[in-house]
């Protein structure tokens, strides 16, 4: 199914990227939204899974393939680096369901 997030937005937790650019490591991205949006960097992607913390999401495909985002300061993303934010869904490599 398709991904809709709201709320706060701290961390870029929500995955709603402004640009492409806005995708990468980033120390900005807080918003608040109050209606569900879709988080379009997977919307040909169909999601059977999500996880919530506190500051960042993962969510799981039907392939088995993981995605997160969000708070990334201690790794939490397993994307392989500590950047502060990623602000919209990135595969974690080398990690399938």
């Amino acid at each position: 199914g398709q991904l809709l997030t709201f709320g706060g937005n701290s961390s870029g937790k929500l995955g709603h990227a402004r640009t492409e650019f806005d995708c990468g490591p980033s120390v900005s991205g807080y918003e608040a939204y109050l209606q569900p949006r879709l988080v379009t960097r997977l919307l040909h992607t169909r999601i059977v899974a999500v996880g919530c913390g506190d500051a960042h999401m993962a969510a799981v495909d039907a392939n088995g393939c993981v995605y997160c985002w969000g708070g990334n300061v201690f790794g939490q993303c397993g994307l392989l680096h500590t950047s502060q934010q990623i602000l919209c869904p990135s595969r974690v490599k080398g990690v399938r369901l």
